[in-house]
């Protein structure tokens, strides 16, 4: 019998309510846990309770947290570990070169938004001490052209989902529709972030107002951030964050998921959507492209206002292609199972 592989995860948060995508990374580490010797460091939030080996950090204090983090690696790589996986968090992609063989994984337009000169010193050194992990192909390129990047240093690993969370909601519709006070004759179009320009919120209520003329079109908002009081409407009902573990249910519910972002990486959110079926309309920007199927290419637009409505409209009226995109969606989604993206994982972490 082997030994598993060690492996340190290092993880910005854990909380097991959580809104964010970080529920992806939860429900990832569990199933990694059974095929690594995992040591989870986790900056803030709760210690799992599935995982054996956690450290939780003690300090807030920036430099007691720096101090703090090397210590654990160094006690890490006493007890064996030497390779080592941070998500996002740049001062483990920093320090973990020095205990053995170091992974970053960042996708997302970092480029387009200005950083404090410090902060983004630190983010640069992190790119170059580890090997940055992004989504895509395409991302890939932009990482390696915006930082100067060598290529052999980057590695692309998809976004997964967990698909059985969101596929056994994919029949449930009238149940998601009495659970939500929804009408079974309402359209729904849905939008799931964070209520940001970056995540182009500022584009829900021009939207929305172009249907208001229809009673029966319902702008569901799910989410929170900057944006969040200044979008309602009669036509919008926006409910807050919803925990990661309930999501599904409102995209059984909704008939179109509308994501305008200004910016994106790999996001989660289209995986969820394609796992239960909902068409989708989305701006062109990151690695979107590359994640949707050829069939679906058509409604990915650059950030406009009537393109978004109309690819809505078209997607709202027409039900036998609404049918076939629901069924493209799911089979399509289907290579970016928790299964799948494993075995990428594997290859890119595997002691050589």
């Amino acid at each position: 019998m082997s030994l598993k592989q060690k492996l340190v995860y290092i993880l910005p948060e854990y909380r097991e309510n959580t809104a964010t995508h970080l529920q992806h990374n939860y429900e990832f580490l569990l199933r990694a846990n059974e095929d690594f010797d995992i040591f989870l460091f986790i900056e803030k939030g709760e210690k799992p309770k599935n995982i054996q080996t956690v450290y939780r950090a003690k300090f807030r204090f920036m430099p007691l947290r720096v101090i703090e983090l090397f210590c654990f690696l160094a006690v890490a790589r006493m007890r064996g570990y030497k390779t080592f996986w941070t998500h996002y968090s740049f001062f483990g992609a920093i320090l973990a070169p020095f205990f053995g063989r170091s992974f970053y994984w960042n996708c997302g337009m970092t480029w387009l938004y200005k950083r404090g000169r410090i902060e983004e010193y630190f983010f640069r050194l992190a790119l170059r001490r580890s090997i940055l992990v992004t989504g895509t192909e395409g991302m890939k390129r932009q990482y390696i052209s915006h930082y100067k990047l060598v290529a052999d240093r980057v590695e692309v690993m998809p976004n997964w989902i967990l698909l059985s969370r969101f596929t056994e909601w994919s029949k449930k519709r009238a149940e998601a529709r009495v659970k939500l006070s929804i009408a079974s004759d309402t359209r729904v179009v849905l939008f799931v972030h964070r209520l940001s320009k970056r995540k182009g919120a500022d584009f829900i209520m021009p939207v929305a107002k172009e249907f208001i003329h229809n009673d029966k079109v319902l702008f569901l908002v799910v989410g929170s951030g900057p944006l969040e009081r200044e979008i309602k409407g009669i036509n919008i009902r926006a409910v807050g964050e919803v925990s990661g573990q309930d999501i599904a249910m409102y995209f059984a519910a909704a008939d179109v998921f509308f994501m305008p972002s200004e910016e994106e990486g790999f996001p989660h959110v289209l995986l969820e959507a394609m796992a239960v079926g909902v068409p989708i309309v989305v701006s062109d920007v990151g690695g979107v492209r590359e994640i949707m199927p050829p069939e679906l290419q058509e409604y990915i637009v650059k950030q406009d206002k009537e393109k978004f409505k109309t690819l809505i409209e078209k997607l709202l009226g027409d039900q036998k292609r609404w049918e076939q995109i629901s069924q493209i969606e799911q089979q399509w989604v289907t290579r970016y199972s928790i299964e799948e993206i494993l075995n990428i994982f594997k290859e890119i972490v595997k002691e050589k």
